[in-house]
């Protein structure tokens, strides 16, 4: 495994110009956070997380601290936000890995022509985790340490219960098998 730590921002973005919706609490995001970190650290990866729901808060320390990872909640109203925070991302990190989770894609479009059909429109997306955000997000960044954080050894990976951008091959990869439930 890599000795070098690895730095992970995470976003349940909202968007903030009429400062009257009301921010809850990144849940989805904290239990990503939570498990990922209980068996990554079981397996001697040392990362850090960091949550965000602020966009300008987001891009304003991927500037600063140009983090390994950067993992978005993906749902209708910020679709086009998270696009934004992975261009930034690959603009100002672009040895970043970017990953996608959330309900936008279903047992219904989580195959290969629904991926490139997404990744086409989301080009600095790197992969998409589909259905268990936990189990699936800690899979990956195991993964992103066993190739010492190449991005491009990633796009070649196969990780069960995730979608992959590899479209400068002309390829977006399922690999669609149940990754089982999540380890107490």
């Amino acid at each position: 495994m890599t000795t070098n730590k690895i730095k992970i921002f995470l976003g349940d973005l909202v968007h903030t110009w009429e400062k009257t919706g009301q921010w809850t609490i990144p849940i989805n995001i904290g239990y990503i956070a939570s498990y990922a970190l209980k068996y990554l650290k079981r397996d001697g990866i040392d990362c850090s997380i960091k949550l965000y729901k602020d966009p300008i808060k987001m891009i304003d320390e991927i500037k600063k601290e140009k983090p390994d990872v950067v993992g978005l909640a993906h749902y209708v109203w910020n679709m086009n936000l998270n696009r934004k925070i992975f261009d930034v991302a690959k603009k100002y990190a672009p040895k970043s890995l970017t990953v996608g989770g959330g309900p936008y894609f279903t047992n219904h479009n989580a195959h290969e022509n629904g991926a490139k059909k997404f990744f086409s429109s989301h080009k600095n997306c790197d992969s998409y985790i589909v259905n268990q955000g936990e189990k699936g997000f800690y899979q990956l960044i195991k993964a992103f340490a066993k190739v010492n954080k190449n991005v491009e050894k990633i796009k070649s990976s196969v990780i069960p219960g995730l979608l992959i951008n590899n479209l400068k091959e002309n390829n977006a990869v399922y690999v669609g098998k149940d990754i089982g439930p999540l380890e107490d």
